[in-house]
């Protein structure tokens, strides 16, 4: 009430707000400790690290699977030539006596047994004579002569087909089957051929199998001297 000649009494009133302090101030938060910082510092690390372990996952097993695709399509090719030239052979001499004819690995030891193969061929009508060896390295090579190589001097030079044969000792590439329906080990006519081959540094191995027949060795006797001597490997 007002009171004639009194003096004017003004009431306050007090409202509190959140986040303000007792002085009437607004509190701003205390920011980030370097606890927090280092915190998550580390978690942004882990998670990139996760991120280019993925990546390089992904690359690798990318990388493996082109590899191992490279290496089946050149054994296919490679198979396929052996193919041609063991159906048309004459004479498919046993891998199992050949011993020095195909010459030394690189570190001078001889081709293991089995490990190499030598053929008498007529491949369009042209007789030939074909060898193959796997050295100790995992490399696959073929080399030709002329059957009249003495008179002509027409000798080929190794050359590469398939690298990363990594076959052991006791599973030999070549094999002449020498079963008496097969023509029997003096006249052998079934060429058993199994090629692994691993496509790159930690790839997978494959196998690669085939036995082949030579349609024209069951009438050619091995006896005949074709192919022989072999020429210096």
């Amino acid at each position: 009430h007002l009171v004639p000649g009194g003096a004017v009494i003004r009431a306050a009133v007090l409202t509190w707000v959140p986040g303000l302090g007792r002085n009437g101030r607004v509190q701003l938060d205390a920011g980030v400790s370097a606890v927090e910082v280092v915190v998550a510092t580390a978690m942004l690390l882990v998670v990139m690290l996760m991120g280019f372990q993925g990546a390089a996952t992904v690359l690798r097993v990318g990388n493996q699977a082109l590899t191992s695709r490279q290496a089946s399509a050149v054994s296919a090719l490679a198979m396929t030539e052996l193919r041609q030239e063991a159906v048309s052979a004459n004479i498919l001499f046993n891998p199992a006596t050949e011993g020095a004819n195909a010459g030394d690995n690189p570190d001078h030891t001889d081709v293991a047994t089995g490990f190499s193969l030598r053929i008498y061929t007529q491949t369009n009508g042209i007789f030939t004579c074909v060898q193959w060896r796997v050295l100790d390295t995992g490399v696959l090579q073929i080399r030709s002569w002329s059957d009249l190589w003495q008179t002509n001097g027409v000798v080929g030079s190794w050359s590469t087909q398939l690298t990363g044969i990594v076959n052991p000792p006791s599973v030999p590439p070549f094999v002449l089957d020498s079963g008496a329906n097969y023509g029997g080990s003096a006249n052998g006519r079934l060429l058993d051929v199994d090629l692994r081959v691993r496509g790159g540094v930690g790839g997978p191995t494959q196998e690669f199998k085939a036995s082949i027949a030579g349609r024209d060795a069951e009438y050619y006797p091995q006896n005949t001297g074709d192919c022989s001597p072999v020429p210096t490997p």
